[in-house]
């Protein structure tokens, strides 16, 4: 029975240790996600408003362009607004659908992910206690693999919690 109990015992020990890692691996999952979720959002938003900024740099050059022509200073009429707002958001549209616009958000999200600091989605996420004796094992074992494949230029992720 002595036997029997010590292999039930530590198959039973290796299963609650394989549902901690399980558990680990499902918060960093979850947190990986959710950055790049706020990444992508983050990216879009800064695609937006160069495409806004464009569109207000025409609207100013052609109603520059309008006083010139004119000589008077008068702002350009409102009823013009449709004619160079229209073009732009297809434009915009057109971009997204048939051009490159998802590779570009794509990279910006990542480049904001990895590179820029400050971000408050960045750090760390804080782990439950009783996690940490399991969490700190596991991202040892992690950082050593991940060492050993990136070799010299490896960086800590910044998906890892404290």
């Amino acid at each position: 029975m002595g036997l029997v109990n010590s292999i039930f015992s530590r198959v039973e020990e290796k299963q609650k240790e394989a549902a901690v890692k399980n558990i680990l691996f499902q918060l960093k999952l979850e947190k990986k996600k959710r950055d790049y979720m706020i990444a992508t959002k983050m990216a879009t938003t800064r695609d937006r408003v160069k495409w806004m900024t464009a569109f207000y740099l025409v609207m100013g050059g052609v109603s520059f362009g309008r006083m010139i022509h004119l000589r008077k200073f008068t702002p350009l009429p409102l009823n013009v607004v449709p004619f160079v707002l229209v073009p732009f958001l297809v434009a915009y549209q057109f971009d997204f659908a048939y051009g490159s616009k998802a590779n570009r958000i794509d990279r910006e999200a990542r480049v904001i992910l990895n590179e820029e600091e400050g971000h408050w989605f960045n750090e760390p996420m804080e782990i439950p206690v009783r996690l940490k004796p399991h969490y700190l094992e596991l991202f040892e074992e992690n950082v050593e693999v991940e060492k050993k494949i990136g070799g010299e230029k490896f960086k800590m992720p910044n998906h890892w919690a404290k």
